[in-house]
């Protein structure tokens, strides 16, 4: 993944200021990946004594509840409430 800040004294600035969209975009991707959103149950996983999720972000499954704060694909943070 290519950078598009670097630091001066504490403060992040673009490294190149043409790449001004692709850098908001990323950061805009990075931000709503950053809001929680509750992991999406499987109706029978298969698997005895425990629950399958997917995660709403890229969709690919896990087994158990509450075992993880991120989605271990895409780091989609979850929100277990």
């Amino acid at each position: 993944m290519e950078r598009y800040t670097e630091y001066h004294v504490g403060v992040a600035v673009l490294k190149d200021k043409t790449k001004m969209k692709e850098a908001m975009s990323r950061f805009a991707e990075l931000e709503e990946r950053d809001t929680a959103k509750r992991p999406i149950k499987e109706e029978d996983s298969g698997i005895r004594y425990t629950d399958s999720y997917r995660c709403r972000n890229c969709g690919k499954g896990f087994t158990g509840i509450g075992i993880a704060s991120f989605c271990y694909h895409c780091g989609q943070r979850f929100d277990w409430r």
